[in-house]
């Protein structure tokens, strides 16, 4: 595991929150996953630009969550986000 003073380069760091829209799978899904991504690049990039070190990518968005394995459309779909984020930002990234 990297320590966060390797990652960051500093003992402690300011780490920003994506919230994504529902994704495939969820009762809110909004049935754009574009949209879902503009979204998440405008709040990665606000952070980004705003001097946060980090970046976590969470799916609070679909609450409530169900019982059980995940929808496999929702693993896609959240990998495809954030692979557009890891792409479009220089700071780590993580997913929660």
């Amino acid at each position: 595991m990297t320590s966060l003073a390797t990652l960051f380069g500093r003992p402690k760091a300011l780490i920003g929150m994506v919230h994504l829209l529902p994704l495939p799978g969820s009762p809110r899904w909004g049935g754009r996953l574009e949209a879902v991504i503009e979204r998440a690049l405008a709040d990665a990039r606000a952070l980004e630009a705003g001097g946060m070190q980090g970046c976590l990518v969470e799916n609070y968005g679909d609450a409530p969550f169900a019982r059980g394995a995940v929808d496999p459309a929702t693993v896609a779909a959240m990998t495809a986000v954030v692979a557009e984020l890891r792409r479009a930002l220089r700071i780590p990234l993580g997913v929660n």
